[in-house]
């Protein structure tokens, strides 16, 4: 299943809200394929277990799932918490929890039950989770690049922010200036930044080509592989943001 902005945001929590800072960090991001294939397990493993299962690994509503896979997921392990009266009383106190959707949630579930551990994993590249936005597609696109070239954005973000502006349109991959891949120049945040805000304030005065932009959307074609194809299409001297990686 293709990845989406809803995984993404899970998978941010994990890495930055964290709790006890005596917990080692062993995992940095989810295995949703290990979810996936095991969604019927975890509900089985929630009837017969008192406690509940993270919501990292259940996110809701989240985009690129024509099935609604997700959603039945997360829905049938709320069913199993209602149904059972001692579970029930589990529900309101987890999700009132500081621990939530935190670091410390997944990791005394997988030290608990390390059967799960598989769950997640630890990615020495921090900045390889961005690539997975170009598994997301909505077009018959021919694969041309599976990997984001950071070090050559890094040195062309000015000339991204003048297209931007020269442009007065979001034809700008918003993966490439919404995050922090780590890394990168303080030229690189200020400038990324910057595009930001230029994308904000268009949409705020009414810029009808800015009027449907918002960056938290499940949306491919604004944070997709068709997104990065069409700009390097479009403006093939900034074909280098991407390439393909055999190996991957």
């Amino acid at each position: 299943m293709e990845y989406s902005a809803t995984k993404y945001n899970m998978e941010f929590d994990l890495r930055t809200y964290r709790i006890n800072k005596n917990y080692p960090i062993i995992f940095n991001r989810v295995n949703w394929n290990e979810v996936e294939s095991n969604m019927k397990n975890l509900c089985e493993f929630q009837k017969e277990q008192n406690i509940v299962i993270p919501e990292t690994f259940r996110p809701l509503n989240p985009g690129n799932d024509p099935e609604g896979r997700y959603n039945n997921f997360y829905k049938k392990i709320d069913e199993i918490l209602y149904e059972d009266p001692k579970k029930r009383e589990l529900i309101g106190s987890y999700r009132n929890s500081e621990k939530r959707s935190s670091y410390d949630d997944v990791y005394e579930f997988i030290k608990n039950y390390p059967e799960w551990n598989k769950l997640v994993f630890y990615d020495k590249n921090y900045n390889n989770i961005y690539d997975e936005f170009l598994t997301i597609h909505q077009k018959n696109y021919p694969i041309k690049f599976n990997k984001i070239n950071w070090k050559y954005v890094d040195q062309i973000i000015s000339k991204l922010y003048k297209l931007t502006v020269n442009e007065e349109k979001p034809i700008i991959p918003y993966v490439l200036f919404m995050f922090k891949p780590k890394g990168m120049s303080e030229t690189y945040y200020n400038i990324s930044y910057k595009i930001y805000k230029f994308y904000e304030s268009e949409a705020e005065k009414g810029n009808k080509n800015f009027e449907e932009w918002k960056y938290y959307e499940d949306n491919a074609q604004r944070n997709g592989y068709d997104n990065f194809y069409e700009f390097i299409m479009a403006y093939p001297e900034f074909s280098d943001i991407v390439y393909f990686d055999p190996g991957k």
